[in-house]
């Protein structure tokens, strides 16, 4: 899945919002505090839902243009891209790319059912959890 979108808040500021949601989810998995110094390549488990363990692994982290992880659950292998780029002092485009490998020839076709019915779903998730970083950038950058 690709999703592109300029928004009206600064590259770092995004950049920033982003990484401090990735610290925080990584804390609440591992019961520890990092930096975003020490974000790539690290990797972790995290259980979703009450399922089974998933690994992530940071892939990149080049401050503040990309931030890429990969994630290999039971069923399959996900990696994900973010790119941040500055269009003006106070906007950004970012590009996401998404994609998925499973592990078997039923997950294949699972796969490419919930993708048909969900895609829209997630392009409007991402669509919101961007609009509330641009709420709060305008809001004084809380």
């Amino acid at each position: 899945m690709k999703f592109k979108k300029t928004i009206n808040a600064p590259q770092q500021y995004i950049f920033d919002k982003v990484i401090e949601s990735v610290l925080f989810d990584i804390e609440r998995s591992i019961d520890r505090k990092l930096n975003a110094k020490v974000l790539q390549g690290f990797e972790y488990q995290k259980v979703i839902s009450g399922r089974d363990a998933s690994t992530i692994k940071i892939d990149e982290v080049t401050i503040p243009s990309v931030y890429a992880f990969s994630t290999e659950t039971p069923t399959g292998y996900y990696t994900t891209r973010w790119e941040f780029k500055n269009v003006s002092e106070a906007q950004t485009e970012i590009f996401i790319n998404e994609s998925m490998k499973a592990k078997s020839l039923m997950q294949v076709t699972n796969n490419f059912i919930m993708r048909a019915f969900m895609q829209q779903a997630k392009k409007r998730s991402m669509q919101a959890m961007l609009d509330k970083m641009v709420e709060s950038y305008k809001k004084g950058g809380a």
